[in-house]
């Protein structure tokens, strides 16, 4: 089972020691679209 990176800020870091990780990169075209404040 893989780690949370919980308070770590380094992406390197994060995929090299296999930490759990979800990429939503496809997600902010949508966000910047909506017009809506988050």
């Amino acid at each position: 089972m893989k780690k949370l990176p919980i308070g770590i800020q380094n992406f390197k870091e994060i995929v090299s020691e296999g930490y759990y990780y979800v990429d939503k990169t496809a997600f902010v075209k949508k966000l910047e679209e909506s017009g809506k404040y988050f």
